[in-house]
Formats: C-alpha cells, structure tokens, sequence
C-alpha cells in the first residue's frame, strides 16, 4: 500500500497492527490533496480485489478487505526523539476523527467527512452516498456549523 500511496501523492506516517496512516498534504491546494486522498483510496480497494485477492484464493487463503477513512484538516507532525529511531506521529482533532470514520466504516469500503466531500470535483462526488451512522457511534460536529458531521461512503 505504501507504494499505492506515494505514486497519488501521499506519505506514509507510520503503521499500526494493521492499519496504514497516511497523509497528503494540502500546502498549496486542499482540493487536489482531497482528491488525490480519494483516487489514492480507489487504487488501493482495486489492488487488494484484482491484485492481492486473486492471489490468495489460489491457495486458499482468506481474501483481505479493507476500511478506509478520510477527513481533511490541520494536524501536527510530531517527532519524538532525535535520532534515526525517532517515532513519528500525527496529532489534532482531524486524525482523531478520520480514525472513527474508519472505525465505522464497511469492509471495502470509503468514508469521507463533509469537508473532503465537498472538496471533491461533482463527478467524483456523485460516486458517494451519504450515510446516517448510529447515534451512539457518531456524535461528530462539523466545527463550523455545529451540526452533525456529516458522512458519505463508496463502496
């Protein structure tokens, strides 16, 4: 996945168990980090169905599926330490939110916040559906407005 990653402009953080952070940053444009975030998403579901997946059912080995949640905001990139062990993380309120998005997320599937959704280009949107989670699972607001944060996935 690292790979799928960079090749839309993305970095890899760290990983954890299982789960892959990344980020894009959006230093000169959000709407393309947004984009580039949701494209990189894509490629990722199609590596694992028409790539790894084909692969492991030629042994008999258990397909993989993925969540893959996204948001879009401002973090901080902390290094701990100063030396080439140092561990790397990503702190703010926008990773805190990206995790439970994905946390809520169905195998193969993509989740977005509101903000990368209306980030997106309308033909790209149309490929998203909003989705009401339960109420003891989502209790997000958007920052701004106050309302429910909204989310929309693709399956």
């Amino acid at each position: 996945m690292t790979y799928v990653i960079q090749s839309h402009g993305g970095y890899v953080l760290k990983y954890v168990g299982d789960a892959v952070i990344a980020f894009f940053p959006s230093s000169s444009d959000r709407l393309v980090a947004c984009k580039n975030s949701v494209k990189c998403a894509r490629s990722i579901l199609n590596v694992i169905k028409n790539g790894i997946n084909p692969i492991l059912n030629q042994y008999d080995y258990p397909e993989l599926s993925v969540k893959i949640g996204i948001d879009e905001g401002e973090n901080v990139v902390v290094l701990y330490g100063q030396n080439k062990i140092s561990l790397v993380d990503i702190l703010g309120y926008c990773i805190s939110i990206t995790s439970k998005i994905t946390s809520i997320t169905e195998a193969d599937q993509i989740t977005v916040g509101e903000d990368v959704y209306f980030a997106l280009d309308p033909i790209l949107r149309k490929r998203f559906s909003e989705i009401t989670p339960q109420v003891n699972d989502w209790k997000y607001t958007n920052r701004t407005t106050g309302n429910l944060y909204k989310l929309f996935a693709m399956s």
